[in-house]
């Protein structure tokens, strides 16, 4: 027992010794660490900073981005209504232009019937002067006719003029609806022109505000992830810290380890001396004792009886030469004489020879056995 306390002690001295080496190189890591996660830590919170900066810059583009896009809408509206009204006054040039080639050919019908007028006075005049030589040879007779005559000629003579007038009037309204007309055809182009820039900025205009809304999508979306990122910054920064703090932790316990590593190798050597002592002190009480000569003796186990003879015999455990089927573990009971059988457990079975453990709670009786058959032996 003194060479098993020996062993237990080196045993335990080597592992205390592996244990406070383990500790102190955990103790020297987890310092190392807590410094790393403070750095960590100091980094992270830098980052948070620039990130809550930079979700307020994204909150900024974004408003400058929306009012973007209601300018954008407004401009959009107006380019529609610019369109809107371009498209009227390109109907209302259409129109204009029928009623000036309207007025043109009523113009020209005029012509043509003042040119009718015209003719009419002129065979008028003719016939009045044929009348009027007629009444002069007519003499006093042809008088009356005579006026007639000159009054007739003097109509023919102011319709002609009237018409030559008329005529006037004509090749300037003629003129004047010319030059309208192209004047009206130059405006028609030039609406119809407007209308196609009209056509052309409202496209455009409608893109950019698709442009704008998309763009204003993407930064609401990067604002909401900008967001999202300070906050999982945030709770990392939470998280070292917690790390950081299970870390000075884990030193303090590792210290602690230490410490009750040195306390328990202090107990465990107070167990092992006094252990020693015990055993120097109990060393005869446990004292196998020989027999001169083998003491007959059964084996009950598994209700089957064997007969052997008991080698040697102690407080604790006995000898016992016998031929018997136990097994290692078995229970069984040794009787000797006529004293009770004692309950014992096998230890081994080699070579004939079985090796028993008595159990608990039986330390009268083998006092009893010892004093009778074997201490006077």
């Amino acid at each position: 027992m003194s060479q098993l306390a020996d062993n237990l002690e080196s045993e335990v001295k080597t592992a205390v010794d592996h244990v406070q080496i383990s500790s102190k190189t955990m103790r020297a890591k987890t310092e190392e660490m807590s410094v790393n996660l403070e750095d960590v830590g100091q980094q992270t919170n830098t980052v948070v900073e620039l990130s809550n900066n930079t979700a307020r810059n994204v909150e900024s583009c974004a408003s400058a981005v929306e009012g973007m896009s209601a300018s954008a809408q407004e401009i959009s509206q107006q380019s529609e209504n610019s369109l809107k009204a371009t498209v009227d006054a390109e109907r209302e040039v259409e129109k204009t232009t029928v009623i000036v080639n309207e007025l043109a050919n009523a113009v020209e019908e005029i012509s043509d019937i003042a040119n009718v007028i015209k003719e009419i006075a002129g065979q008028t005049n003719l016939l009045a002067l044929n009348a009027t030589i007629e009444a002069a040879r007519a003499g006093e007779a042809g008088k009356g006719f005579a006026v007639v005559a000159s009054e007739v000629k003097d109509l023919a003579s102011q319709t002609a003029h009237a018409t030559g007038r008329v005529d006037t009037q004509i090749t300037s309204i003629q003129q004047m609806a010319i030059e309208t007309a192209g004047a009206i055809e130059k405006i028609g182009l030039s609406v119809h022109e407007s209308s196609e820039i009209s056509k052309i900025v409202a496209s455009a205009a409608e893109k950019q505000l698709t442009a704008t809304r998309e763009i204003s999508h993407n930064i609401h979306e990067a604002a909401q992830a900008t967001k999202k990122s300070s906050g999982n910054i945030v709770d990392v920064a939470t998280k070292t810290n917690d790390c950081r703090l299970l870390v000075e932790q884990v030193t303090g316990e590792s210290n602690g380890v230490a410490e009750a590593t040195q306390s328990l190798s202090s107990k465990v050597a107070t167990i092992l001396t006094n252990l020693r002592h015990y055993e120097a002190f109990n060393r005869r009480e446990n004292t196998r004792h020989e027999t001169a000569s083998p003491a007959p003796c059964e084996i009950e186990s598994m209700g089957e009886t064997f007969l052997g003879h008991v080698q040697n015999i102690s407080r604790t455990g006995a000898a016992i030469t016998v031929r018997s089927t136990v097994q290692k573990s078995d229970e069984l009971g040794l009787r000797v004489g006529d004293h009770a059988a004692l309950k014992a457990r096998v230890i081994d079975n080699e070579n004939g020879v079985v090796r028993i453990h008595f159990n608990d709670q039986q330390n009268a009786a083998i006092s009893e056995l010892l004093r009778e058959k074997f201490l006077n032996s």
